[in-house]
């Protein structure tokens, strides 16, 4: 009786301690859910079963969009290799299997009630299925999960270092994260977030992508990659690939890139394809145009990645994204390639004779600072000639309605009840 007892007083105790977050939670999604009535009280119901996102104008787009934008920090959900108790934790986060509802409490809304955005947010894009090759290529015992959680505090760490002059800060770095920042247990929110993918993107001031060879097959991948490119400037785009590139998965990112096609891409949820390809259809001219986006961009972007982290073997590393430049007809970029591979080794020894006292970590900062400054100078202007070329008007329109809707800035936003734009600053 008085191991019963006891048992039904551990379980009441659990209750209590799970309490804190589904209150705060439901009071969220209650928040946020009054406030997308309140805006859709504005306007007609949609017909045909189209969702209420499509009725909604740019502005007011863009006022649900920052209601619902949520951010967490680094500290929530990533660890460093060297903090054992953080990292197990963060590899349970990133388990494809987990989606624990209490996750949407590890955020937090990113605009204040008053709609001033906290700081600055990175979206993060990552593909959950673990690659087909794994064990075999990586060995059973490597966890993709605990791989994906320490690159984002390496290159969270990074990000601290640039922008807040200290690396030791790495957890107060933001990230948009899809399974925080959606409810995965609220069917009405979750559905808004997924249509708002856009207007997410264009508050976000940076892609993170967590890169593994198995990224280019993956339908919301290849499309928050492609998004992101259609509103940013390329150099906000920071690829994580480390944990991942091996001699032997080279091969396999060059036949994903070589062979993609946007038919072929996989989907977890089924119902999501079409609402990706209706995305693909407005934004882009053909979906010819949106896979030879992709490929252009992923060689130019992954070459950048590769110089900048394995300039020490520049010639070998570079050949296969030059010759994959070459093979799909991309001229101008394979003679860009050409050049910066030629170009590497005189940056590496200046760097190693200026690093003082030979810190590898100066050499390798001195070295990035030249390979960003080119590849902004040589091969951005490329990538946004090839956007010009491939890119929808209507989509383009679009674009630029929000970004007039945020008047040019992604920091503050008007919620009024009045009908008046959204504000920037």
């Amino acid at each position: 009786r008085r191991s019963k007892t006891n048992d039904v007083q551990r379980i009441d105790d659990e209750t209590e301690k799970e309490e804190p977050w589904v209150a705060r939670v439901a009071a969220d999604l209650e928040k946020h859910k009054a406030y997308i009535n309140q805006r859709l009280a504005r306007y007609p119901k949609p017909s045909g079963g189209r969702h209420p996102y499509f009725v909604l104008s740019a502005q007011d787009r863009i006022r649900v969009s920052a209601r619902l934008l949520r951010g967490c920090e680094a500290r929530a959900v990533s660890g460093a290799w060297t903090e054992a108790a953080d990292l197990v934790k963060a590899t349970s986060f990133w388990s494809p299997c987990d989606k624990n509802e209490s996750y949407y409490d590890l955020c937090r809304d990113w605009f204040t009630a008053e709609g001033v955005k906290e700081g600055k947010i990175r979206f993060l894009s990552h593909s959950w299925g673990i690659p087909n090759e794994w064990d075999s290529i990586m060995g059973s015992k490597s966890s993709y999960a605990r791989a994906k959680a320490a690159e984002v505090s390496c290159v969270a760490k990074d990000i601290a270092a640039r922008e807040l002059g200290d690396a030791e800060r790495w957890k107060e770095v933001a990230f948009w994260v899809d399974k925080c920042c959606i409810p995965q247990g609220d069917r009405t929110v979750m559905s808004w977030c997924v249509n708002l993918l856009e207007e997410f993107i264009v508050f976000s001031d940076g892609l993170v992508v967590l890169l593994p060879w198995s990224y280019f097959s993956r339908l919301w991948c290849v499309y928050e990659w492609v998004c992101f490119l259609l509103v940013h400037d390329p150099m906000d785009i920071e690829i994580c690939a480390d944990p991942f590139i091996r001699d032997s998965t080279i091969p396999l990112y060059i036949e994903c890139i070589k062979n993609f096609k946007l038919a072929n891409c996989q989907c977890f949820h089924e119902p999501d394809r079409q609402v990706l390809l209706d995305k693909v259809a407005m934004y882009y001219k053909t979906p010819a145009a949106f896979e030879k986006f992709l490929k252009f961009t992923s060689i130019a972007l992954f070459s950048r990645c590769v110089a900048s982290r394995r300039s020490g073997k520049a010639a070998v590393s570079l050949k296969p994204w030059q010759d994959l430049a070459r093979d799909a007809g991309f001229t101008e970029l394979e003679a860009k390639l050409n050049d910066i591979a030629s170009l590497l080794p005189k940056w590496r020894a200046t760097a190693v004779s200026q690093a003082k006292s030979g810190s590898t970590h100066a050499v390798q900062t001195a070295l990035s600072i030249e390979v960003d400054n080119w590849f902004s100078e040589e091969v951005v202007p490329l990538i946004i000639r090839e956007r010009a070329e491939v890119a929808a008007e209507r989509g383009l329109a679009y674009i630029a309605e929000l970004r007039m809707a945020t008047k040019g800035g992604r920091r503050s936003v008007a919620f009024g009840h009045d009908g008046v734009g959204c504000g920037g600053s």
